[in-house]
């Protein structure tokens, strides 16, 4: 008789437990969130006035912390690395001889930059970026004024990219031409994106990298005794640039 009903009790706990288990685990995963920490928002680009010329100014709301021996040992390898292309051409340049120049060892090469390819991306990527922000090229808006100082920029880096360089080879030549023309293009793309262009802004702004980076080229190989400084051809070319970028008009 006693065991009867102990299994009928344990069948109707064993039910209960069944019937509301699901509002138990609801219940815990509530509990769990409200102990987690709250999801912040992606980290956006932001203005900020640049004091010097009251300019808006693109600038990462958190720039990345890196330790001062890391900063030391890239700085090393990066002096090294540009005082060999004044000397010698970039194929002719090895891991060897970087590595001697700034008196580090391979394997600390290596922690840093996976090949000289990526150590010349990076270094073309750090020198055109300072140029745009000597002419606050970073600004958060298309203007006239902006777009002519790009063009001139544009054109005076890759002719200074060449007097830098001892011998240029394709290699080095290719590398700088992708990493010139990506930046170019992502600085149209938002200004475009602010402005609005007739067509997509991605076309847009890759359109009108290639033509400006080939206008910049067609300027640095100009060797006539007519050749126009860098500023008069920027405003000289300014209508074709002005044709790619399709900017919408406000009334």
């Amino acid at each position: 008789m006693i065991r009867p009903i102990q299994n009928t009790i344990f069948i109707l706990i064993f039910s209960f437990v069944y019937d509301n288990i699901h509002v138990l685990v609801k219940q815990y995963v509530i509990d769990i969130k409200h102990l987690l920490p709250k999801s912040q928002p992606p980290k956006s680009v932001i203005c900020r006035i640049n004091n010097k010329r009251g300019k808006m100014l693109a600038n990462s709301i958190q720039k990345e912390k890196i330790d001062p021996r890391v900063k030391r040992t890239r700085t090393l390898i990066r002096r090294a690395f540009e005082e060999l292309l004044a000397e010698e051409s970039f194929k002719s340049i090895t891991i060897q001889r970087i590595t001697q120049r700034a008196e580090i060892n391979r394997a600390t090469f290596y922690a840093h930059f996976p090949d000289k390819f990526v150590l010349l991306t990076d270094t073309i990527r750090r020198a055109f970026q300072q140029e745009l922000e000597k002419r606050t090229l970073s600004a958060c808006h298309y203007s006239d004024d902006n777009l002519l100082a790009l063009i001139t920029t544009v054109c005076e880096f890759i002719a200074q990219s060449d007097q830098h360089c001892k011998t240029i080879d394709s290699e080095f030549d290719m590398l700088v031409e992708t990493q010139v023309k990506n930046q170019i293009r992502e600085l149209l793309e938002h200004w475009l994106s602010l402005t609005g262009s007739e067509i997509a802004p991605g076309i847009a702004a890759t359109a009108t990298a290639w033509a400006i980076y080939g206008l910049a080229t067609y300027w640095k190989n100009d060797r006539s005794a007519e050749k126009l400084s860098a500023e008069q051809f920027a405003r000289q070319v300014f209508p074709l640039v002005m044709a790619n970028l399709r900017i919408v008009q406000l009334a």
